[in-house]
């Protein structure tokens, strides 16, 4: 089995190179996306003003923050923080739309991903093994959590990304 992409589950969907988990089937997939999904879950409605930083110091490099703002009948989804971790993997792009980042089929799967918070309002687990040619070796998880503003509309998306080796024999080397 390659990472764990073969997991069927009732809440699972699977969208061409990656999975979507949503609901409590996000949960046991990565000890970093239960302490998120358990955090995100614990409020109600939760929004930026919830985010203490240091509550989560042990996950900063780990998270990306984007504000999602009106574009016509669509949205863009500008970084307002990387983490160092995940920077290491998908490139610095603080203050940039996503769509700078230099893996185009991640920021189309990060628009993807969104557009589908955006709707449902609810966390999604995606997993990506093999997430780009250099690294096929490895596998992405990213819990992408909705906040909202006072409306009950989401205004930003924290995403907590944890990159895990699919082969024992490969280090975890970023950049």
């Amino acid at each position: 089995m390659l990472g764990h992409s073969d997991i069927g589950k009732a809440t699972q969907t699977k969208y061409g190179d990656y999975t979507v988990y949503s609901g409590t089937d996000i949960l046991g997939q990565s000890t970093t996306a239960d302490y998120f999904y358990n955090f995100w879950t614990s409020l109600e409605h939760p929004s930026r003003k919830d985010i203490n930083p240091n509550e989560m110091t042990p996950y900063l490099e780990r998270l990306v923050m984007m504000d999602v703002l009106p574009k016509g009948e669509d949205f863009a989804l500008h970084v307002r923080l990387i983490g160092t971790f995940v920077a290491n993997f998908y490139g610095e792009i603080s203050g940039n739309d996503i769509r700078a980042m230099p893996n185009k089929q991640a920021a189309a799967r990060i628009y993807s991903v969104s557009k589908m918070i955006v709707e449902q309002k609810e966390p999604l687990l995606t997993i990506t093994p093999g997430f780009s040619d250099d690294r096929k070796y490895l596998e992405a998880l990213a819990l992408y959590m909705p906040l909202f503003d006072d409306k009950g509309t989401v205004e930003k998306i924290m995403v907590c990304v944890d990159i895990v080796s699919l082969n024992p024999k490969k280090q975890l080397h970023p950049a």
